[in-house]
């Protein structure tokens, strides 16, 4: 399945500069300084934003993407959505879906639509789903949003900040994205798409498992660009630990992007924004050859797919 990416709209905190956000970290960085209990912290979070509850600050952050104006909707209008949400219990699900569609109705109109709430793994989730389609229909609209915002005392009070006495710790974000995806005969083809399901105790041995798979799939080529995960310390462990079932696909030239370094950690957005951020670069054509994009939500869900470039 090769993909084409358009009408892209991202915003992370008080950002909407879709071009400067896409091209982190060569563009204008972002600033990450927050004020939390009277403290500086390190943090990117909008102002004048729902301060209530999570579902009404991410409703919130979406209309920075002006999702509810017709005008900037036309370019959406007709393709099913794929919702690209955190991981929710049942109940919360249905909470969140109620009033996403009470501010955004239209987002919701197409049978097709769906929602995926899965972190940052939901888009190779949503990659299957589109695989599913029939080839006429296979053109949709992924939205995902999410904020760390409500984590920040938590954070704060457990030392897992950043601030003027802690060197080390969290980049808590927040943002929204939405693009058109469509299967296409040029774009970024996705060669392998695994998910899985896992508790904490076995994730490095599902990592394993799926570094295995895109060791085989993409023999006997190498991996020149790798998307890992950044954001969790211990996710970023486990992957280490499985780092060697990729031996004789990578070598010291394999470039490694854990893009929460210059977003923060954006929670579920960092799937789709990674996918985008790769693609992006192959169409500037400032990487080639085979990529690799590992995704783990919360210690739950993990999704990995390659890919490689297709010209006209």
């Amino acid at each position: 399945m090769i993909i084409d990416v358009q009408h892209t709209r991202l915003s992370i905190g008080d950002n909407t500069d879709t071009e400067r956000l896409i091209n982190l970290p060569f563009s204008e960085p972002l600033e990450f300084s927050y004020q939390q209990n009277s403290q500086n912290v390190v943090a990117v979070m909008a102002a004048n934003l729902s301060t209530e509850r999570k579902i009404d600050r991410l409703v919130d952050l979406l209309f920075k993407l002006n999702l509810q104006n017709d005008t900037v909707w036309k370019t959406y209008q007709g393709k099913p959505v794929f919702w690209l949400l955190p991981n929710l219990s049942a109940n919360e699900l249905q909470h969140w879906v109620s009033v996403l569609h009470q501010h955004l109705p239209h987002c919701f109109e197409h049978p097709l639509t769906r929602i995926f709430p899965n972190g940052s793994a939901s888009l190779m989730f949503a990659f299957k789903a589109l695989e599913a389609m029939s080839f006429d229909s296979q053109s949709v609209v992924l939205i995902s949003v999410d904020s760390l915002f409500f984590d920040l005392a938590e954070l704060l009070a457990t030392e897992n900040l950043i601030t003027e006495e802690q060197g080390s710790g969290s980049r808590p974000a927040e943002a929204a994205m939405v693009a058109n995806l469509r299967v296409n005969t040029t774009g970024l083809s996705i060669d392998l798409l695994s998910q899985n399901n896992c508790s904490l105790v076995q994730q490095t041995q599902t990592i394993q498992s799926l570094f295995q798979q895109a060791n085989k799939a993409c023999e006997p080529e190498l991996f020149n660009q790798l998307y890992l995960p950044g954001a969790n310390q211990t996710v970023t462990d486990n992957w280490l630990n499985a780092y060697e079932q990729l031996a004789g696909r990578i070598d010291s030239d394999s470039d490694i992007s854990q893009t929460t370094n210059f977003t923060g950690d954006i929670g579920c957005v960092s799937g789709l924004y990674n996918f985008v951020h790769l693609f992006n670069r192959y169409e500037q054509q400032t990487v080639t050859g085979k990529s690799l994009q590992l995704e783990v939500s919360q210690t739950l869900h993990l999704g990995l797919a390659t890919y490689s470039w297709i010209e006209a």
